[in-house]
């Protein structure tokens, strides 16, 4: 039997809306459907990360210690975007188990 070993497991949790509010400031939403697709989501969620992780890279405000101090030079940096660009990102997407407010809190 193979074993698999999972040591390196990079993953991202984040919130993503599925509605918003209307005019009349009232949440609104498709129900139990999210609003795009989810292997829509994965590659606009995808783009849209790495884009700002670049824009990061070229403001010189990313850090890299220890393992990931090679990441400094461009063509290593490059080499790790076009990576992640080729990879297919799986989104996991669910809906909150007391509903969108318990997620979302307003600022007083």
């Amino acid at each position: 039997m193979r074993r698999l070993r999972l040591y390196f497991h990079p993953h991202i949790h984040t919130i993503v809306l599925g509605g918003g509010l209307d005019s009349k400031n009232q949440w609104k939403d498709n129900g139990e459907d999210f609003f795009l697709p989810t292997k829509v989501i994965s590659r606009v969620f995808r783009g849209k990360y790495l884009e700002a992780l670049k824009q990061l890279w070229s403001d010189g405000e990313l850090e890299f210690h220890g393992a990931a101090e090679p990441l400094k030079n461009h063509y290593a940096f490059k080499k790790l975007l076009d990576s992640c660009y080729s990879k297919e990102w799986i989104p996991y997407c669910k809906k909150p188990f007391r509903g969108a407010e318990s997620v979302i809190t307003q600022q007083e």
